[in-house]
């Protein structure tokens, strides 16, 4: 997000002292096509439109999942994109949401932002937990958002028969993935979700009405982002700040870059 300082000839849409943003590499100034740019809406931090790219992952997630009101949903994985996917579900009409992520400032924003129990997966087995919460039925939904091998076994596990497991994330590296046991006895439906991946299956949905639906729910207040960027710093001090979220990953959720400090 920033401001316009110079137009080029033809420019209509937009003059100097426009408030703007778009999707664009971290760097002080950017030379682009008005095409590339949207004016910033009213009534939106830009903290907010920092999670228009997470919150366009978690509206192409629900149009790939068939969530139902008082469904009873698990999202495993709590960076941006899951935190998302967590307060996506409650405003879809989920009953009860469950996150899970072995980070504590995580599972603390999901608390704060609706979710009914957090769980860290290096002190429980949040499978077992889950089915223990649900009378040993599991979920309807799962949504595995982290890119761990092992977050997306514990979705298996935690999912009810004839259950869905919706992925956003990349798997990367030979870790290993088990598909033995839950997955196959329970007949749990994989889907692999992009929310720019075209075409969709619904008619009517494409990759410009999930973009314009994300940022609405922002503006709207109906996702809320305020609180989940954690640090914030100097465009001097990026260099730096990336080597320690490197280091500390359990410090942060998602970093923001502020040019006026």
């Amino acid at each position: 997000m920033g401001e316009v300082v110079e137009v080029g000839a033809g420019v209509e849409n937009f003059k100097t002292g426009d408030r703007v943003f778009g999707h664009a590499p971290m760097r002080e100034t950017h030379t682009v096509e008005a095409s590339r740019l949207e004016h910033v809406p009213q009534g939106i931090t830009p903290q907010g439109l920092m999670y228009w790219d997470p919150a366009d992952s978690a509206v192409g997630a629900f149009q790939d999942g068939p969530l139902r009101l008082g469904d009873r949903v698990a999202v495993f994985g709590l960076g941006a994109i899951g935190l998302m996917v967590a307060q996506a579900a409650r405003i879809s009409g989920a009953r009860w949401v469950v996150a899970v992520d072995p980070i504590e400032i995580r599972r603390e924003a999901a608390a704060r932002h609706g979710a009914d129990l957090v769980l860290d997966p290096t002190q429980v087995d949040a499978g077992l937990e889950i089915k223990a919460r649900t009378e040993n039925l599991g979920v309807d939904v799962a949504f595995e958002t982290s890119g761990a091998y092992p977050a997306i076994e514990d979705a298996l596990r935690a999912t009810r028969y004839r259950g869905t497991v919706i992925s956003t994330a990349y798997y990367a590296g030979n870790q290993g993935l088990h598909l033995a046991g839950e997955w196959h006895r329970n007949r749990i439906r994989i889907v692999s979700s992009r929310a720019n991946s075209e075409p969709f299956q619904d008619f009517g949905w494409d990759y410009a009405r999930i973009k314009r639906e994300s940022l609405a729910l922002l503006v709207e207040g109906r996702l809320k982002a305020d609180d989940l960027i954690k640090p914030i710093v100097a465009f001097e001090e990026v260099a730096e700040a990336f080597q320690e979220i490197n280091a500390h990953p359990e410090q942060t959720i998602k970093l923001g870059v502020d040019h006026t400090l």
